[in-house]
This record gives structure tokens, sequence and C-alpha cells, in this order.
């Protein structure tokens, strides 16, 4: 357990290995339903850039977390035909690219994560 957990609310997560995990996927669960849609552009995208800064305390770098796990992507264009994330091709990109005009949500997400809705047509994670 950190010497901060107490003071700061979270010494339950560090009760067990469960408990722990259930935690981590409150919080992350918690972040990510703060986002309507499964397109962050404009003023939310800003936002989302401010509540990752501020999401887990300074502990981990969440947005950097979701692109490296395949879960948060970029479009280059609005209802661009595929989003990019991160893969073998992007490797040198291991931090998450934050000048991104438009974040993507990968469609998993909407599935795992209730309140995310779709926006435009649907994010294109792969080519078929």
């Amino acid at each position: 357990m950190t010497p901060e957990a107490s003071k700061h609310g979270f010494s339950e997560v560090f009760t067990g290995e469960s408990g722990y995990r259930r935690g981590i996927e409150a919080d992350l669960r918690a972040f990510l339903s703060a986002f309507e849609f499964d397109r962050i552009e404009g003023d939310t995208r800003d936002d989302a850039v401010t509540a990752a800064l501020r999401a887990f305390e300074g502990r981990t770098d969440v947005l950097t977390v979701l692109w490296q796990n395949g879960l948060l992507g970029y479009e280059e264009r609005p209802n661009a035909e595929m989003a990019v994330f991160y893969s073998v091709s992007e490797m040198d990109r291991f931090q998450f690219p934050t000048e991104a005009p438009i974040y993507v949500l990968h469609p998993c997400v909407l599935d795992s994560v209730s309140g995310i809705r779709g926006k435009g047509p649907p994010v294109r994670a792969y080519a078929t």
C-alpha cells in the first residue's frame, strides 16, 4: 500500500488482488463514462486531456495506457475511413499523440462502458 492511500481514500483497493483490480477498473470506467460519444473532439477533446492529467491523481498517464492497449486511437480528420490505433507500425509513438484533432474509442469500449454512444459512422479500428 502506498503511504498516501489512506489519506486519499483508496486504501481499500490494496486489500487484495481482486480488490485492487476492481478499484482500478472502477476508476477507469468512471473516467471513460464521462465521455458521451466514441469520438472526442473540440472542447471535449481538451477536457479529455485535462481529465486524463487529473485521473488517477498522476499515478499513470491514462491516455497512453489506453493507446498502448489499443482502446484509444485518433482520426486525422472527421469521419476518416480508418482510425489510427497503436500497433507495430505505430511503435515509434509510444506516448499517446495528444496533438491529434479527434480521439476515438475502440468499438469494444462502447460495449464495455455504459452510456457511451456512437457519433457518426462506426469507428473502424482495423482494415477488413
